[in-house]
C-alpha cells in the first residue's frame, strides 16, 4: 500500500492518552489501528464499493470489540 496521505486531527488529550495506551497493550501501532478504524467506515457507509477490497482479519476483530466497549461509533 502506498502511503502518500497525512491526516492531522485535534482530539481531547484523555482520548489520545487512552487510545495510545490501549494500542500499547495489543501491541499494535496506532496508525494502524486508526487506517483499519477507517476501512471498516467505509465498509459499513461506501454505498458497498469498498467491500471486496478489505478482508477482516482477527486483529480488526479485537480492534472493532474494543471500540464498541468504548462507544466509539456512537451516535
Amino acid at each position: 500500500m502506498n502511503k502518500t496521505s497525512a491526516f492531522r486531527i485535534r482530539i481531547d488529550p484523555n482520548l489520545h492518552h487512552q487510545f495510545l495506551e490501549i494500542c500499547k497493550n495489543q501491541d499494535r501501532p496506532a496508525s494502524q489501528v486508526i487506517r483499519d478504524f477507517m476501512r471498516q467506515y467505509v465498509q459499513l457507509h461506501g454505498g458497498g464499493l469498498q467491500l471486496e477490497l478489505f478482508n477482516i482479519t482477527e486483529g480488526f476483530k479485537v480492534v472493532t470489540n474494543v471500540a464498541q466497549k468504548m462507544d466509539v461509533w456512537k451516535s
